[in-house]
């Protein structure tokens, strides 16, 4: 008979029970990213158990032997597949390509092959022998080359996992901390038993403890997932979220360098064919619009610009939140950017859609009161021309007199109410518009009628919200001249119309590329540059016109803050 009772094995069986239950409940919840692999594991663990007390059990070399190579499988394999869970464990699963994959397995394949070449090459181990000093009979040998170089990739790959797992002790959610705690725990535990015995300092009598060990690690890995839910609540890493974001994110230091980025924001933002690492990189290297979009409040804030990419000009929604070290210092900024480019478009859509029935509508109101006004007083009119024919044909003069002076005040009378109406649309106007929407059509009308600028060759900035009716009404004014004055003198092919929000301060620009302007001509003499001088002055700021004779003309008006303008007013009274 090959094989005996020997009662050293009662705690492999044990063991490779314990295991087995572990990589069922593993494969009850393969939903999970770790799941499978620990499944794998105890799977492994538990055929290392079995195989190992049919060894033990022989009582012949041969058969000993044939149970201690089919041992190595799980022997050589288990160190890998240890680490493969802790990567997963960690968030970092992305790192596994098939590629990377395959050359994590070439060492343990090589030694299973070579385990079964030991009479012949002796690389494994050599000098096999029946050892029968200890209790029981055990496979005495020496170690081989090869084996020093399994059991260094297989010590490398477990010093690996130790390390990832020590290091997400160290994370603030407790529960994420306390299932690292446990996973770090119970490899602990098989990397010292598999020293021991590599060593020759084993307490078991010659044969390796590892398998008995699993069951250790087996009940601490059962508390981790009874108590710390260990396989059904899976860490999501940073890896994981980040760079499956559909969002863009960056991170840059003091200095606006860029530390990490996803790869939503390497496609949009990257040079080139394939997308790149920016880190390095200085922001405004990488997009200067950025940077103004996200301006250079340390606090927490969210913004709105525009930002120009390889395929346009795109609408960005930007989040800014600042990053401290553990004594509370700056140490950077993350930014979360979101495109919103078709969402402003869909809105700019549904305005103009709201606009044109407002438009309808006020035709229609003022074609109601133009017939019932004008048309009342037209009728009076013709009515007084009739009577003065028919009393000049008669001679009669003090008749003639008196209706030709009714007549005067019945066409005083609809002049007044034709200019009311007239003040009534634009006061709707301004009152019901945006100031992006006002100057907006003013740019429209400019390209319309401009021969030499069309959109590709316009510019538009507008960050702001919305003014109150009067300040809207001199920036739009003050726009509409100095597109005037650029449709009939400047012969430029592009214009820039600028208005953004400096914090108490605001900044119209409106710029060409045209003929330019003389000294003398800057200093604003026309009745047109004057009327926009005093506009802006109305505005409680001051006006400037910068000019390079044959290269530009730039027009910059900065005014303050409504409410701090109302205040120095107040002051003044």
């Amino acid at each position: 008979m090959n094989y005996q009772f020997v009662p050293q094995t009662l705690p492999m069986m044990l063991s490779a029970l314990i295991t087995a239950m572990l990589a069922f409940y593993g494969l009850k919840h393969r939903d999970t990213p770790t799941a499978k692999i620990f499944a794998l594991n105890m799977f492994l663990g538990t055929q290392w158990a079995l195989i190992s007390t049919l060894e033990m059990s022989a009582t012949t070399l041969q058969t000993k032997l044939i149970w201690a190579n089919i041992q190595y499988v799980s022997y050589a394999i288990t160190p890998v597949t240890w680490l493969l869970m802790t990567i997963t464990f960690a968030g970092r699963a992305h790192w596994l390509t098939p590629r990377i994959l395959k050359l994590m397995l070439v060492i343990p394949v090589l030694t299973i092959i070579l385990v079964w070449t030991d009479d012949a090459l002796g690389l494994v181990r050599y000098g096999i022998h029946l050892d029968t000093a200890g209790s029981f009979p055990v496979v005495g040998k020496e170690y081989g080359p090869w084996f020093w170089v399994h059991g260094t990739y297989s010590y490398l790959c477990i010093f690996t996992s130790l390390g990832l797992l020590f290091s997400l002790t160290r994370q603030r959610n407790a529960v994420y901390r306390m299932q690292a705690i446990s996973l770090l725990t119970g490899l602990a535990l098989i990397l010292l038993s598999n020293l021991l015995y590599v060593s020759g300092l084993d307490p078991a009598g010659g044969y390796d403890p590892t398998p008995v060990v699993f069951s250790l690690t087996g009940a601490v890995i059962a508390w981790g997932i009874f108590r710390q839910h260990l396989i059904s609540l899976a860490p999501i890493g940073r890896d994981f979220v980040v760079e499956s974001m559909r969002g863009m994110m960056v991170t840059v230091d003091q200095r606006d360098r860029i530390v990490d980025s996803n790869p939503a924001f390497r496609d949009a933002f990257s040079t080139g064919e394939r997308p790149h690492s920016l880190a390095g990189q200085r922001l405004e290297e990488v997009s200067p619009e950025l940077v103004g979009v996200i301006g250079e409040g340390k606090e927490p804030h969210q913004e709105l610009g525009d930002v120009m990419l390889a395929d346009g000009l795109r609408n960005f929604e930007v989040f800014v939140s600042p990053i401290e070290d553990r004594s509370g210092r700056l140490w950077g900024r993350a930014v979360l950017i979101h495109d919103v480019t078709e969402l402003m478009q869909t809105r700019e859509e549904l305005n103009l859609e709201q606009q044109e029935v407002a438009v309808m509508e006020e035709r229609e109101r003022i074609a109601r009161n133009l017939h019932d006004d004008l048309g009342q007083l037209l009728s009076f009119a013709s009515v007084q021309i009739q009577a003065t024919q028919r009393e000049h044909r008669q001679g009669n003069d003090p008749m003639v007199e008196s209706h030709l002076q009714r007549l005067a005040e019945i066409t005083h009378d609809a002049h007044h109410k034709l200019r009311s109406h007239v003040y009534d649309v634009r006061n709707r106007e301004f009152a019901q518009s945006s100031i992006r929407n006002l100057l907006y059509k003013r740019v429209e009308s400019f390209v319309d009628n401009c021969d030499t600028v069309d959109w590709n060759g316009v510019v538009l900035n507008l960050h702001v919200n919305d003014y109150d009716k009067y300040t809207k009404e001199q920036l739009v004014y003050i726009t509409q001249e100095a597109l005037s004055n650029v449709l009939r003198h400047a012969e430029a092919t592009s214009i820039s119309v600028s208005l953004q929000d400096r914090g108490e301060e605001h900044e119209l620009i409106i710029e060409d590329n045209g003929v330019g302007m003389a000294d003398g001509e800057q200093d604003g003499d026309g009745s047109g540059t004057a009327i926009m001088h005093d506009r802006a002055r109305a505005l409680g700021g001051c006006m400037t016109i910068d000019s390079d004779p044959g290269e530009f003309t730039r027009i910059t008006v900065t005014f303050p803050d409504r409410w701090e303008r109302c205040r120095n007013e107040s002051n003044d009274s």
